[in-house]
């Protein structure tokens, strides 16, 4: 809390600011009154019809902390909030300094979001050459099954989706060799995201033993890997559609219809770009059968188109996307994360700060408690703090708010200027001493 009146007198006969006012050293717009007390005289401003008790240095981030923190509110409310109650040199300047440094405002409050350009995957050169896993559920139980391990093939978005019963990085691997590897060869690249399952010993040996790429896409963060949570969202809408409990029965055929489904940046099915024909489906009483060929033109023919079969450049699916980037970002040490899970209410829509180890275009490698992780651009935004405030690490400042020591003429917030200094406007302080 604030001092007395007593401890107040006290230390403001010790404040170079007010005693440089009081000698006329400093020139000043203040017209001070001097009310006694135990320890001496207490000066307050009553240049407004409105007395406003001058702050000596040490105090003044005790008032600040006193109002500002009642609502937490952006610079010019609480300027003003305090302007009209205490005054001291310079506080319009620095009381939005300390606002903008407010931790619990920055963790709390909501600018703008972090919006960087969408990134482009390298397109693969060859089919099954590229691929991404991911996990969905768990799912309302259907022959013992509660979760799907799903994969797509980045050139021809070929999709497939296994039952599994759960997620162990024994039963992921198991599944990868037995329904994928064993069909359609090594893959050179897998993208999933950072879960447990695919971060595990055993997979990375698995990676290791079959000279397999690892990416990694950042946690919370479900565009990273937007080709496997599309067609999640599709997957799911139609064994939603069936309306049947047994949804691990109906998945079958509900694979058989996405893969005979064109896409439209390609303009082929995934049916096609594998097998080079279409796949005939339940309830089709004609299909277009190929003209017959022998066998060596036939394979001569299908090997000659395949190998003109060039993967679709990625599409941007949000065109409305608004890009935007914090001009701190690539410079601050430490950043707060926006908390994407599901928050209980009241709960702070940021978490941190945390400091930042590492930056790639898309990502930042973050110090999460006694962990480390790679965290989406886009989830971050930088976290500003005073390096002269004592009660935090002072490696978590920003150069940008510290850029307020050059030595200026003392000014003074008007509660009656809607929020500017008034700078020496009187030549002459009064002094007037009861």
């Amino acid at each position: 809390g604030l001092p007395d009146l007593d401890q107040w007198a006290a230390d403001q006969a010790n404040d170079t600011d007010l005693q440089d006012i009081l000698s006329g050293k400093t020139e000043s717009s203040l017209e001070l009154d001097a009310r006694q007390t135990a320890n001496g005289p207490v000066y307050f401003d009553v240049a407004y019809n409105r007395s406003r008790l001058f702050v000596p240095r040490r105090q003044r981030r005790a008032v600040f902390n006193t109002l500002h923190r009642q609502a937490h509110g952006g610079g010019s409310a609480t300027t003003t909030l305090i302007a009209r109650r205490f005054v001291w040199p310079g506080m319009n300047r620095e009381i939005r300094r300390w606002v903008k440094t407010c931790e619990q405002c920055q963790k709390s409050k909501v600018h703008r979001h972090t919006a960087t350009p969408l990134a482009v995957f390298t397109a693969p050169d060859r089919r099954f050459g590229h691929i991404h896993l991911d996990l969905v559920g768990p799912l309302p139980v259907s022959d013992g099954a509660r979760y799907l391990l799903t994969c797509v093939d980045r050139f021809t978005r070929w999709p497939e989706a296994w039952p599994v019963d759960n997620m162990t990085a024994r039963t992921v691997a198991s599944t990868l060799v037995t329904n994928w590897i064993a069909r359609f060869g090594v893959p050179d690249v897998i993208t999933t995201d950072q879960g447990r399952q695919f971060e595990s010993d055993l997979m990375r040996a698995l990676n290791s033993t079959f000279g397999i790429q690892h990416v990694r896409t950042s946690p919370y963060h479900p565009q990273a890997n937007g080709l496997v949570e599309r067609f999640h969202r599709t997957l799911k809408a139609a064994l939603t559609a069936q309306e049947s409990p047994h949804w691990s029965q109906r998945l079958p055929i509900v694979l058989l219809a996405l893969r005979n489904t064109i896409k439209p940046d390609s303009g082929a099915t995934p049916a096609e770009l594998v097998f080079g024909a279409t796949l005939r489906l339940p309830g089709e009483l004609f299909h277009s059968a190929p003209p017959e060929a022998k066998s060596p033109d036939f394979v001569t023919a299908l090997k000659s188109s395949m190998a003109e079969l060039r993967p679709s450049p990625g599409s941007n699916h949000d065109p409305a996307r608004r890009i935007f980037v914090p001009t701190q970002l690539d410079s601050v040490s430490h950043v707060f994360v926006r908390v994407d899970a599901q928050r209980a209410p009241l709960q702070p829509r940021y978490e941190g700060p945390y400091a930042v180890l590492d930056r790639k275009e898309k990502d930042y490698k973050l110090q999460l408690g006694n962990r480390t992780s790679w965290v989406s651009v886009d989830r971050l935004k930088p976290a500003f703090v005073l390096r002269e405030d004592p009660a935090l690490d002072h490696s978590y400042a920003m150069q940008s708010v510290d850029r307020f020591s050059t030595a200026k003429k003392p000014t003074f917030f008007s509660p009656s200027s809607g929020g500017s200094d008034v700078a020496n406007r009187r030549h002459m302080t009064s002094l007037r001493r009861q």
